[in-house]
């Protein structure tokens, strides 16, 4: 699905995220199995950050439905923008060597059974380039936990713009671990967790906080404090006791709030009509359609300039012809659904080909049988060459398209909708392709 990076001189591009739309990228979900989520990652915020953005650059095959997916670990590229909200100001030329570095050294472990672990590698590769930013590419031992999550026992999913705000690597870790419980309906998440299993997880080092009023004030409280200060989540816990001493504790996440917001965006884009089946159905209206006349209409049409082309052609016909009409309405309906303007375009290419056929017989002194079967055949291979011209968009061309329907700027939208064409996409071919 993507272009194989086969040039190492060359720019890398197999995979791009343009984080300077950052917030809009944050509302994309990223997907980890459960056994990752609750894995010691050691990690800092910025490295953790950096590690989310990358899994935004993973399209996962989740289950076995799936048709579109990535077929290995793509590199995925982080602009010096990006990387400059990341580490929170414009200088961090002098912080990102020493975050590579510390990345690329970094594994991931995860426990097998009650005395035995794994160790992973976390990134294949990281490369910087000053003027392009950071690329990066995921070990292919992660595959199993991040790319293959279909054969996993169970997955967390989750929109990571809440948790992006957090500076504290405990932060976003006790997020993960509470969203890893949340079902589909419920607003409060608990979950209970060991204290050891919840150093493990944190990765706090062996012999740090000993004592429990600094574990719970600078593991829990000051972690908690932000992430109810920073974020829509609110977050809070209870001691579990074993006689005098602390064992684990219960964790509570009131998600309500970011629920209810996805639920308003998702109603919203449920209820979005594109700006050109707008535009027409006005026109169809202020014509006497009726709303549902005007919806099978509509329907009949491939995209937004096919339905535009077709209603100013039916348009420009009843004109020329209005004095011979006894059902306007009838004729505009005919005529869109009919697709006169195809036929008449057709006629017209036949018209011209015709045309240079037997200009070519004056010229070449050949019968317009000869020049028809050498016509007939330059148009044959002219298809056939032109077999590939429906190729995949590139990430920013998605991206443009994507942005155009949800902003509904019309000029941004006739953009998308020339470009489409161009390649010889429908619109609703690209919103199944893409996932619309």
């Amino acid at each position: 699905m993507k272009n194989k990076d086969n040039n190492e001189n060359s720019k890398i591009d197999d995979k791009i995220i343009n984080m300077s739309e950052v917030r809009e990228h944050l509302k994309e979900k990223i997907y980890q199995t459960n056994p990752l989520i609750q894995a010691r990652k050691q990690m800092g915020a910025i490295e953790l950050k950096i590690f989310i953005l990358g899994l935004q650059g993973v399209n996962p095959h989740i289950s076995t439905k799936d048709k579109y997916y990535d077929d290995k670990f793509w590199i995925t590229h982080i602009s010096p923008a990006t990387l400059s909200e990341i580490f929170g100001h414009t200088q961090y030329l002098t912080e990102i060597e020493k975050a590579c570095k510390n990345l690329i050294k970094t594994y991931i472990e995860i426990k097998e059974g009650s005395r035995g672990f794994t160790l992973f590698n976390v990134f294949y590769r990281l490369r910087y380039i000053h003027d392009e930013g950071l690329y990066i590419q995921f070990h292919e031992d992660l595959r199993p936990y991040i790319l293959d999550i279909y054969k996993s026992k169970g997955y967390t999913q989750y929109s990571v713009e809440q948790v992006f705000k957090l500076s504290s690597a405990h932060a976003i870790r006790l997020c993960e671990l509470l969203l890893q419980f949340q079902g589909t309906k419920q607003s409060i998440i608990m979950r209970t967790i060991g204290i050891e299993d919840l150093k493990f997880t944190l990765n706090i080092p062996e012999g740090s906080y000993d004592r429990m009023y600094n574990f719970k004030k600078r593991v829990l409280d000051d972690p908690i404090r932000e992430i109810n200060k920073t974020t829509d989540y609110v977050m809070w816990y209870e001691q579990i006791k074993k006689g005098r001493f602390i064992v684990a504790f219960k964790f509570y996440m009131d998600i309500s709030k970011v629920r209810e917001a996805e639920q308003e965006a998702q109603d919203k884009k449920q209820e979005f009509i594109p700006f050109y089946q707008t535009e027409v159905a006005r026109r169809l209206g202020e014509l006497g359609f009726k709303y549902e006349a005007s919806k099978a209409i509509l329907a009949k049409c491939d995209n937004g300039r096919d339905l535009i082309e077709r209603l100013e052609f039916a348009l420009k016909m009843y004109e020329k012809n209005k004095f011979a009409v006894k059902n306007k309405q009838g004729y505009i309906r005919k005529g869109i659904v009919e697709n006169w303007l195809a036929n008449y375009l057709q006629d017209q290419k036949e018209r011209g080909e015709a045309r240079e056929i037997w200009r070519q017989t004056k010229i070449n002194n050949t019968s317009v049988q000869e020049e028809a079967m050498k016509h007939f055949t330059e148009n044959i291979q002219k298809e056939t060459e032109n077999e590939g011209v429906k190729r995949l968009l590139h990430p920013d061309e998605v991206r443009m398209i994507q942005m155009a329907h949800a902003t509904r700027n019309v000029k941004e939208v006739e953009k998308a909708f020339a470009l489409l064409s161009e390649l010889n996409w429908t619109w609703n071919g690209f919103k199944d392709f893409y996932g619309l």
